[in-house]
């Protein structure tokens, strides 16, 4: 049994870009350090969530 770690994309912050969330997810090279994908954070970042992010992100979703 194990933790996982989420971390949730927003609109203002490093994370606001689908391939800034991927890095910094990779970054950590653990499969226990994951994204939950907030498809609205990434429109109000100016990014296409739907199929672009999710494509790129799907893996670590």
């Amino acid at each position: 049994m194990g933790v996982t770690l989420v971390l949730e994309n927003e609109a203002h912050d490093m994370t606001h870009t689908p391939e800034n969330a991927l890095a910094i997810i990779n970054h950590f090279q653990s499969s226990n350090f994951r994204l939950n994908l907030d498809a609205t954070n990434f429109y109000q970042g100016g990014n296409e969530a739907f199929p672009y992010a999710y494509d790129l992100l799907k893996d670590v979703i």
